[in-house]
């Protein structure tokens, strides 16, 4: 698995001075895979010191967060942030919030990805916001998998207004029809009427919530800056 690390890392790099694209690792546990194996792949990721933080991913149902709790305690053990794919398919409302609550309580999660049924939940939302952990919604996504009749059920809105660290983001955009991140952009701009001051905040929440440096983050609100003034 380091071998493994390593090799990415070199070919980020390259990719990074060839584009000045910058990247960071997250080593993604896939729920179908056991306990044990999960714990390997933090040790991994730990050892390697080219790792930013653990995930877990892949299919929800049958698969609660806590099944994952050795493997992020080892992550944290060794400095790596976490992040959890939570609150999209574990099979109703009521367990996709329960597993958002896991991926918090169990896991440490600092972001959770998806997390469909947030606004549903005041308890959730009073620790997402007492919290900060992020909230990485891909709106498109969704609504490609059926897992939202409607952008708007996200209530992205709802969350922006009410301070809480909510992003959107593509998921993987090239699975998806218009999956690319300008194209969910305008798609939630389209779904709820946002404007320059509701994009201004999705984006300072990207990357507020990101697992980046305090410099890179600064120059990534520089650009944008910029972007805005020529706008």
């Amino acid at each position: 698995m380091e071998e493994v690390l390593e090799s990415m890392a070199e070919g980020l790099d390259e990719g990074a001075e060839k584009h000045g694209v910058k990247t960071a690792l997250i080593a993604g546990i896939g729920r179908e895979t056991s306990p044990a194996r999960g714990a390997e792949v933090a040790r991994a990721a730990a050892r390697s010191r080219l790792v930013v933080a653990l995930d877990l991913c892949g299919p929800e149902s049958g698969n609660p967060p806590r099944k994952f709790r050795d493997a992020f305690r080892i992550g944290a053990a060794s400095g790596l942030r976490a992040t959890v794919h939570a609150g999209e398919g574990a099979g109703s409302v009521r367990r996709n919030l329960a597993y958002m609550g896991e991926a918090i309580h169990e896991l440490g999660a600092q972001r959770l990805g998806h997390a469909i049924p947030l606004s549903r939940s005041r308890r959730l939302l009073r620790t997402v916001l007492s919290k900060r952990i992020a909230i990485e919604m891909n709106p498109v996504s969704n609504l490609v998998l059926r897992n939202v009749g409607d952008v708007r059920e996200l209530a992205v809105d709802r969350l922006l207004h009410q301070g809480v660290l909510v992003s959107v983001n593509s998921d993987d955009p090239a699975l998806w029809p218009r999956g690319h991140l300008p194209d969910v952009y305008h798609a939630v701009c389209e779904a709820y009427g946002f404007g320059f001051a509701e994009l201004d905040a999705l984006f300072r929440n990207s990357v507020e919530g990101s697992f980046a440096s305090a410099r890179d983050k600064a120059w990534l609100v520089q650009m944008y800056q910029e972007a805005r003034r020529r706008a």
